[in-house]
């Protein structure tokens, strides 16, 4: 139960602090116009990732824990991690991705599936080295901010071409070909790295924090 409640606070603080500079990335990725809008609009969709943070992180971060035991990697654990989670991830991702970017949604267009199997790819390759960092720089003697910030970083680093591919696939309803062609995959990299090392050194420190107060 102990994990349960620090992921859904490890959610909260997810969205609080990294969906603006998640809504930058989808309209850089997109070659949107990112500046000077209104600080409503970086909010925009923000229900929809709220409630796939707290799904997403009460599901991976227990599910994580758990299988490591038997795994004996965190890095396995997380890929495992990556795959049950992955489903609803492109569920609320398509959604959000079309309300950042002004569009309609529909459910013909999520069931098109445009962007599922990059969204496969990028989840289990994130979520592995998500926690296989987090938990290599720990035992390597890094404090838990230290550690978190590493951990994002490393999940954004490997994973980031293949999200700038989904986000325009859900984005523009194209394929990974078409997507691939457009180039530029590291667009807006600098901005995602910035995120990652912030909001997950934030993020595993309240994990912790709140793992150890309970």
């Amino acid at each position: 139960m102990k994990d349960i409640i620090a992921s859904t606070c490890v959610g909260v603080g997810q969205i609080a602090i990294g969906h603006p500079f998640d809504t930058t990335l989808v309209l850089i990725q997109n070659k949107k116009k990112w500046i000077g809008l209104p600080i409503s609009h970086y909010y925009k969709g923000w229900r929809f990732p709220l409630t796939n943070s707290l799904v997403n992180n009460i599901t991976v971060f227990p599910i994580n824990d758990r299988l490591q035991k038997y795994t004996r990697s965190y890095f396995i654990s997380g890929f495992i991690s990556g795959c049950i989670a992955f489903p609803t991830v492109y569920g609320f991702n398509h959604y959000k991705i079309h309300k950042q970017t002004n569009q309609k949604t529909s459910i013909q267009n999520l069931l098109k599936g445009r962007g599922l199997f990059s969204t496969f790819l990028r989840e289990t390759t994130a979520m592995s080295l998500y926690f296989g960092s987090y938990h290599w720089a720990r035992e390597k003697g890094y404090n838990t901010f230290l550690s978190g910030g590493f951990s994002g970083l490393a999940n954004w680093t490997f994973s980031y071409p293949i999200d700038v591919i989904m986000s325009r696939q859900i984005a523009q309803n194209i394929s990974i070909s078409q997507a691939f062609r457009q180039g530029a995959l590291w667009r807006g990299y600098p901005i995602c790295a910035f995120r990652a090392v912030l909001v997950n050194s934030i993020n595993f420190s309240i994990y912790e924090f709140v793992m150890k107060s309970l």
